[in-house]
């Protein structure tokens, strides 16, 4: 995202809520209603903008709720809360489930020995053909069947140690991830490569006319972020998991169908 920030703008209008505080009975400005939050969004982007994309961060010095978004597959918009102020949080809702339409890669808790169910598969199918969604995870097993088949065979990428490892999207068994950390998973480690890939594609399609895409010129765009990720690899998560983030809802139409 740092590389690409020229072809970003960022607005920040700020909501003022009758309570500072979090709590049983006290009010605030936006409780997670997306159609409030497009609507303080549009004090800054006018009416009738082409996608929404908002985060919008509590003021908070700890975790009062998990993290959540909603995307809105139609046109892009989305809106992301983080509970506890902006971190990793931020990146893991905004950058990877709004922007991206990355899907989670860990293993939500009640899910241990759970095999993907086939609704899911469906779901998964429907939405990366229509959308591009869900780059970074499958439930296919075989390497060369893989969304990211191509640069598990691409030397470029062996510092990454990418792979097909079991356990994403929510269950333990039957979808896989491409690395055994990631920002999508645990939120402590860089973007994996599809993750990234699938950033570029966004950006460049939604601030270029008429853009196609090159999977050399991404390759050589990702250089930097390519040095920097074998760096500081994904590392393994040694403490105990902090589930901050809950499942984000997938919504078929645009931001427009907030009001409805």
């Amino acid at each position: 995202y740092t590389s690409l920030r020229d072809r970003f703008n960022v607005y920040a209008v700020k909501a003022v809520s009758p309570n500072d505080v979090f709590g049983t009975g006290a009010v605030h400005a936006i409780n997670e209603n997306d159609a409030k939050a497009f609507d303080y969004a549009r004090k800054a982007l006018g009416d009738s903008p082409e996608r929404i994309m908002v985060g919008v961060v509590y003021n908070s010095g700890y975790a009062i709720d998990r993290d959540h978004c909603s995307m809105y597959m139609a046109d892009g918009s989305f809106v992301a809360y983080m509970y506890d102020g902006v971190g990793m949080a931020l990146n893991h809702e905004m950058g990877g489930h709004g922007f991206a339409l990355l899907y989670d890669e860990y293993v939500e808790p009640g899910n241990e020995g759970k095999t993907l169910p086939d609704e899911q598969k469906t779901e998964l199918d429907n939405t990366w053909e229509k959308y591009g969604a869900g780059a970074n995870v499958d439930y296919h097993k075989e390497s060369a069947e893989v969304k990211w088949a191509k640069m598990l065979t691409d030397p470029r990428y062996t510092n990454e140690n990418l792979g097909v490892i079991e356990g994403a999207y929510l269950y333990e068994k039957g979808a896989y991830r491409p690395s055994e950390n990631s920002m999508m998973r645990h939120s402590d480690s860089p973007f994996n490569a599809p993750s990234r890939e699938a950033i570029y594609k966004r950006v460049m399609q939604y601030s270029e006319q008429d853009w196609t895409y090159d999977y050399e010129k991404f390759v050589e765009f990702d250089s930097l972020s390519r040095a920097a990720y074998s760096r500081r690899a994904a590392r393994d998560n040694k403490g105990e998991t902090v589930y901050r983030h809950r499942q984000p809802t997938l919504i078929t139409g645009s931001w427009r169908h907030a009001y409805k």
